[in-house]
């Protein structure tokens, strides 16, 4: 029996052993990168967050353009009168000069990304005028510190509202 068994084993490594790769994967062919191929014509871009940096810069690199995600929006970069945080700012475009890309940080102010101190003093509304001198010193600060390392900035998203007015008695829905 056990001599079966070795001659049997014998065999099979014979008759595997002599059996060829019957798949040969296609060789494909190297193909350049949208950001390479259209690079004359207009930047390729790819959407970047800081909290998921590791993951996305490999796919950033690809590209010649970034577009940051939520990083330079008002309420993380200046969430209270004298505080900024620039970490994942300095990050983003740093990422983007190391790899010679283009940068568009978005946004510096959006609608829904305002902290509530710009609005408020002492829990009082701020007049339009102390208003618009913190939005001023917010954007000149952000784009002071960045200037001539950012190529292109969304600096005011979505600034309108729109108010439905579907009741009969006009109430804004």
């Amino acid at each position: 029996m056990k001599r079966y068994f070795l001659l049997l084993t014998a065999c099979a490594m014979i008759v595997l052993g002599s059996c060829e790769n019957v798949y040969n994967p296609p060789v494909l062919p190297v193909v350049p990168s949208l950001a390479d191929k259209y690079a004359d014509y207009f930047p390729i871009g790819s959407l970047i967050r800081a909290d998921l940096f590791e993951i996305e810069s490999d796919i950033a690199i690809k590209h010649c353009s970034i577009v940051t995600f939520n990083s330079f929006l008002f309420n993380r970069v200046h969430p209270q009168e004298n505080s900024y945080y620039w970490d994942d700012c300095d990050k983003l475009v740093g990422f983007a000069r190391a790899h010679n890309m283009k940068i568009h940080p978005h946004s510096l102010i959006y609608d829904k990304a305002v902290p509530e101190w710009v609005f408020k003093d002492n829990n009082q509304t701020v007049s339009r005028e102390v208003l618009i001198e913190r939005m001023k010193q917010h954007i000149q600060t952000i784009v002071g510190r960045y200037k001539g390392q950012v190529d292109y900035w969304t600096v005011v998203n979505e600034a309108t509202v729109v108010i439905l007015y579907d009741d009969p008695d006009g109430t804004p829905v």
